[in-house]
This record gives structure tokens, C-alpha cells and sequence, in this order.
């Protein structure tokens, strides 16, 4: 079969469109998803120590954003206790786009400062 150099540009432009719409991508939403152990922990956790004004239960799913301000709520109020550390480890590690505003007492350079001590002197961190 001799292709000109257009069809073979043609077919092979079809080729990745069929895969790219082929192939689904997942990456983590911006909500919890329903149903999950996530969901139920958090459901738990506002009968035990109530829920904020802020947070609406019945809105589902739950925004990773509301989760952890809900976190940031009670550790406020110190209504968690010592059994719901691994609930808050987990919500934690799940949400970690999120933790930041857990971690308040750190300047906003913090973690330049740790990949700066991290990767030294390199190019991409020299002051300009």
C-alpha cells in the first residue's frame, strides 16, 4: 500500500483521535464520590459533634473543600477525640489539595523554602 505523505497524516491524525476518545482519563474530582466510606465517615461524624452553619448534609456529593473546612471546624471547637484520629488521617490523605489551610501557623513561603533546601541551588530556584 504506498501512502502519500497527506494520507499518512490523515490516518494517523484518525488513529490518535479514536484513541483519545477511546481511552477514558480519571483524576480526582473536586467532589467526594457518593456512597463512598468518605461519605459515611463524614455522616458519622456530624451526628457525633454536629455540623456548621457552612456545611449542608444534605447536598451531595460533598466538596473536598467542605470536608476539609469541616475538619478545620472541629479541631477549632476541639470537639475531635482520639478515636476519630485515623477519620481525620484519612480525610487528610484523601483531600490533600485541601490540608494547607489545616496547617495554618506555616508562612505561605514555607514550602518553597523546603523544595529550595530540598533540591539546593538549582536554576529553577536561583533568585533573579
Amino acid at each position: 500500500m504506498n501512502l502519500n505523505h497527506k494520507s499518512y497524516r490523515s490516518l494517523l491524525y484518525s488513529l490518535i483521535c479514536i484513541i483519545a476518545t477511546s481511552v477514558q482519563l480519571q483524576a480526582q474530582s473536586t467532589t467526594i464520590p457518593i456512597g463512598s466510606d468518605q461519605e459515611y465517615w463524614v455522616d458519622r461524624m456530624c451526628m457525633d459533634h454536629g455540623t456548621p452553619p457552612f456545611f449542608h448534609r444534605n447536598i451531595k456529593p460533598y466538596s473536598r473543600k467542605d470536608i476539609i473546612d469541616l475538619l478545620i471546624f472541629w479541631e477549632s471547637k476541639k470537639l475531635l477525640k482520639p478515636s476519630d484520629a485515623p477519620f481525620v488521617e484519612y480525610m487528610k490523605n484523601d483531600n490533600n489539595e485541601w490540608v494547607w489551610k489545616l496547617d495554618q501557623n506555616l508562612p505561605p513561603e514555607a514550602s518553597e523554602k523546603k523544595i529550595h533546601r530540598h533540591y539546593g541551588d538549582s536554576l529553577l530556584f536561583r533568585k533573579r
